[in-house]
């Protein structure tokens, strides 16, 4: 359990991580946050100013190491949001596939898609159903 700054945010979080195979691990985990004030401004999908902010989320995934260069990981991600001072309350829920391609030790090319569901009111202002897609090239110095 970790406080930053106890009057900001209270924060818990568990993560595993399993090796099936040389080639193949899983994980899981879950992450409780609490903002127990009502004058807070920190950084989350889930803050807002003047409000009780409440988030849990609970995470499963996969990775494949298809190649030595080419890995390809699969992820669900599922949010509870509750916030009492604007009513508003839902659940994200993200599907994600992400491939990585190593071209040598510091470089790489990346390839992700992702699809979110936002239930509840969480939805009002925004699509209900949201659609991305990245590609890149990272180099690490």
């Amino acid at each position: 359990k970790s406080e930053c700054n106890s009057i900001l945010f209270i924060s818990y979080s568990r993560y595993y991580l399993y090796s099936v195979t040389p080639a193949l691990t899983v994980n899981a985990g879950y992450a409780e946050t609490r903002n127990p004030t009502s004058q807070t401004n920190y950084y989350s999908s889930s803050s807002k100013v003047d409000g009780k902010t409440d988030a849990d989320t609970l995470f499963l995934g996969a990775k494949y190491q298809v190649t030595p260069a080419l890995a390809s990981t699969l992820a669900y991600y599922r949010g509870k949001y509750s916030n009492e001072a604007t009513s508003q309350e839902g659940v994200l829920k993200s599907y994600v596939l992400f491939n990585q391609y190593n071209l040598s030790k510091r470089t790489n090319l990346y390839a992700e898609v992702d699809y979110t569901k936002a239930d509840g009111n969480l939805a009002t202002g925004v699509s209900a159903n949201n659609f991305g897609a990245t590609v890149g090239v990272r180099h690490t110095f």
